[in-house]
C-alpha cells in the first residue's frame, strides 16, 4: 500500500516509470474509447505527478473533447488537466460553522482565498455529503441539524458545482458501510423537489454559472 497508509487493496505505483504510466494512459484511453465514458472521478489524484495528468488528459481529448476530469483533491495546480476538484475546505468550514466552532466570517476569507488561488474557469465541486463524510462522520442530520437544509441551499448557490450524495433525495438518515453493501432506503423521495429547484435555479439563472 501506499506510504502512511493502511490501504490494502491499492498499489503505490512507480510514477517514475515510463512503461507503466504508458499502460495506466492506455488504461484510460480504453474506457473512453471502447465504452464511451464520459469522464473520470480520480480518486486522491493529487498523489499521483501533476504532468502526468496533464499527458492523461491531452490524450483524452483527442478521444473525446469534452471528456470531464475530476478531482478528489484541492490543489489549483491540477487545473486544467481537470475540469473540477473538491471544495474540502469549504465543505469543513460548513461543518464547523454548524457546531458554532466557526462563523460566515471564515467563509469570507475562504472565498477570498479561492479567487486568489483558483482561476475562473476551475470548477469547484461543493457538497454538505459525499461516501466519506457519510460514512465517517455522519449525515447531515447530525452534522448540521435542523439547517441542512439551509447548507444545501448554500452548497447549490455559492461558486461551484453542487453534488448531490446518493441518498439525499431521500431524506436518508444513516451512515451507509463503507466497505460492505449497504442498501438505500429510497422511500417515496421526499426531498426530489427541493433538490431540483436547487438545481434549476442554479442552471437557470446566469449569476449562479462559473466556468466559462
Amino acid at each position: 500500500p501506499p506510504d502512511g497508509t493502511d490501504w490494502s487493496d491499492v498499489l503505490d505505483l512507480d510514477y517514475n516509470n515510463n512503461e507503466m504510466r504508458a499502460a495506466m494512459v492506455d488504461a484510460l484511453q480504453f474506457w473512453v474509447r471502447e465504452c464511451e465514458i464520459d469522464g473520470y472521478r480520480c480518486d486522491v489524484a493529487d498523489w499521483v505527478p501533476g504532468d502526468f495528468w496533464q499527458n492523461a488528459r491531452l490524450s483524452l481529448d483527442t478521444i473525446k473533447p469534452d471528456i470531464f476530469m475530476l478531482a478528489e483533491a484541492e490543489n489549483p495546480k491540477l487545473h486544467p488537466a481537470f475540469d473540477m476538484s473538491y471544495s474540502w475546505e469549504l465543505h469543513h468550514i460548513g461543518n464547523e460553522i454548524a457546531k458554532g466552532k466557526m462563523n460566515f466570517d471564515s467563509l469570507h476569507h475562504y472565498m477570498i482565498k479561492e479567487d486568489t488561488n483558483f482561476s475562473a474557469e476551475a470548477y469547484r465541486m461543493t457538497f454538505t455529503s459525499n461516501h466519506d463524510e457519510n460514512s465517517w462522520n455522519g449525515t447531515v442530520f447530525e452534522r448540521y441539524g435542523e439547517n441542512y437544509k439551509n447548507w444545501a441551499v448554500v452548497m447549490a448557490t455559492i461558486d461551484g458545482m453542487p453534488l448531490l450524495y446518493s441518498g439525499q433525495e431521500s431524506e436518508m438518515n444513516k451512515r451507509l458501510e463503507f466497505f460492505q453493501k449497504d442498501t438505500i432506503e429510497w422511500k417515496d423521495y421526499p426531498l426530489e423537489s427541493f433538490y431540483k429547484s436547487l438545481y434549476t435555479l442554479k442552471d437557470s439563472n446566469e449569476a449562479l454559472w462559473n466556468g466559462e
